[in-house]
């Protein structure tokens, strides 16, 4: 915090100008960031979506041409698609919260498109391997958006520490019979800095109840099943950019129960235990 004042008491607050032969500090997390990676170079933008938009163009994407993308994801990733003047596809979920690999397979095939933005959405990796795999074969080039992974990875890549609230969260609300968590590979080391769970075997009215149930109760959660998105909580159905709605039917059952809740590093076991336990009480609530 004290640093971030320091600069903007500077008054220098772009990467250009007089800075005595110093590198800016933007530059300066260029490097750093690149160095924690593993990786040569790295470019800071102003927004995720301007980084994905200046991917996909330094990529060769042309106007008209088919991207692949997941559906399970913030309607910046098709917005950026949009933006550079492409034409999203959208993959279909798993139940785990992942890219439908076989889905990939089947669209990429029909489609001949060559560039897939994957969306790591709110930290769930499908198989690396398998899907650079799937990948391969179609002639299809990968461009990542990291957003909700940085420092995540897969099968020994530099992870967070943010897991052992999730395992506290994850152990309050496992035995919860309307309630599925989705299942983690052994090789996924994720960054929990937030929890996802999907309610099953309710109807649209007994979710809304559930979610309202536990808003009174100030543990505030968010429904991708909602008919109107709120926020950055939303679907393909939601998103008007770029034209009809596109089928997915394993992802009208996979997100139609799905929820999030963001996990601050300022809670303890016990706030863990009693946010569980509001929810757990509010889908016991449930009316018939």
């Amino acid at each position: 915090m004290a640093a971030a004042l320091a600069l903007m008491a500077s008054g220098k607050l772009h990467r250009y100008g007089e800075l005595g032969g110093q590198p800016s500090e933007v530059s300066a997390l260029e490097a750093e960031f690149a160095a924690e990676l593993g990786d040569k170079y790295c470019v800071a933008l102003n927004s995720c979506g301007s980084a994905m938009f200046v991917a996909l163009k330094a990529a060769g994407v042309k106007p008209g041409d088919a991207v692949l993308s997941n559906c399970f994801t913030l309607a910046p990733v098709p917005g950026a698609i949009a933006h550079a003047g492409a034409r999203p596809l959208l993959v279909d979920v798993t139940d785990d919260c992942t890219i439908d690999l076989a889905d990939i397979e089947r669209k990429a095939q029909a489609s001949g498109a060559k560039t897939l933005l994957l969306s790591h959405m709110r930290g769930h990796i499908a198989d690396m391997p398998a899907l650079m795999a799937v990948c391969r074969r179609h002639g299809v080039q990968v461009i990542e958006d990291c957003a909700h992974t940085m420092g995540a990875g897969w099968a020994g890549r530099a992870t967070g520490t943010w897991n052992q609230r999730h395992g506290w969260m994850a152990a309050a609300l496992q035995a919860e019979p309307h309630l599925r968590l989705p299942q983690r590979p052994a090789d996924e080391q994720f960054v929990a800095s937030s929890i996802q769970f999907s309610l099953v075997g309710l109807r649209r009215d007994q979710i809304e109840y559930a979610v309202a149930a536990c808003a009174e109760r100030a543990v505030h959660i968010k429904w991708f099943g909602a008919d109107e998105p709120v926020g950055f909580t939303s679907v393909w159905r939601h998103w008007r950019h770029f034209g009809d709605a596109q089928a997915l039917p394993r992802a009208e059952r996979v997100l139609g129960g799905l929820c999030d809740m963001r996990l601050p590093l300022t809670l303890t076991q016990a706030d863990c235990v009693a946010i569980g336990a509001v929810i757990c009480s509010a889908l016991s609530a449930v009316g018939p």
